[in-house]
């Protein structure tokens, strides 16, 4: 039978994993060596930066999560690569999960600059329903940074982050616009996402794009502005999961 333009990209992309799972190890392994001179990442290991780097969106919702007795408020990172950007978000308070494919071989570079985790950490990639279904309904706030765009299947891989995030809980997805192109298809960067009629979607250079279904949620806000400091636009998305009797 003949493979769908779908299959056969995910057998393509798939082919050429490993040599993309490299360059994004061979990445960490310079950014984590010079962390202290990197105002983009020293925030992910140095308590006096979490407050002032962490995204104003998240700051707002944080009051949402209140702690009550016997339940402590779930974040979920997805993607988060070696360290969390979201490290001290109320630590005391909340528990924090770390979720990424690589987490075994980030570990090994996070020991060779004697740093260490910043969250729990779970290695598991966000496309494996079966492993990440120990986590459904149970994000207050479930976060992903910069990842969607390195997945093989994005729509899999959405469906995952509704799944875990909690009825009223909140889905927050931020990715730079067309990074595939951008980036010339270069390394992990295999999908374009950009914002079309307040809806996140996805394609692969010459497939047609499909937005991702938001069924179950609720579209709070998806803004795109251009960050100058990487020289194109960054995209976030913010859903709300519907409670039960909303959803019907």
């Amino acid at each position: 039978m003949t493979k769908s333009i779908a299959e056969q990209r995910k057998g393509n992309m798939a082919s050429n994993r490993a040599m993309d799972v490299q360059a994004e190890l061979r990445f960490w392994d310079r950014a984590l060596g010079e962390i202290d001179e990197r105002p983009d990442l020293e925030h992910r290991h140095d308590p006096n930066k979490w407050e002032a780097l962490l995204p104003n969106l998240i700051k707002n919702l944080l009051p949402r999560y209140p702690i009550t007795s016997g339940e402590t408020p779930t974040i979920i990172d997805v993607g988060c690569g070696p360290l969390s950007s979201l490290a001290g978000v109320q630590m005391e308070m909340m528990t924090l999960i770390g979720i990424d494919p690589l987490r075994n071989e980030f570990a090994k570079i996070l020991r060779k600059y004697s740093l260490v985790d910043n969250c729990l950490m779970l290695q598991a990639g966000a496309e494996d329903t079966e492993q990440l279904r120990v986590f459904a309904n149970t994000g207050d706030l479930v976060w992903m940074c910069n990842a969607l765009d390195h997945t093989i299947d994005p729509f899999k891989t959405f469906e995952n982050l509704k799944m875990m995030t909690k009825p009223g809980g909140d889905l927050l997805i931020s990715t730079h616009e067309n990074e595939a192109d951008r980036g010339n298809m270069h390394g992990m960067h295999k999908i374009n996402i950009f914002e079309k009629d307040d809806q996140l979607w996805c394609s692969v250079r010459d497939e047609v794009a499909q937005e991702l279904p938001t069924n179950g949620f609720h579209v709070m806000d998806i803004t795109s502005t251009m960050r100058k400091e990487f020289g194109q636009r960054n995209i976030v998305a913010h859903y709300r999961k519907l409670q039960p009797l909303e959803a019907k």
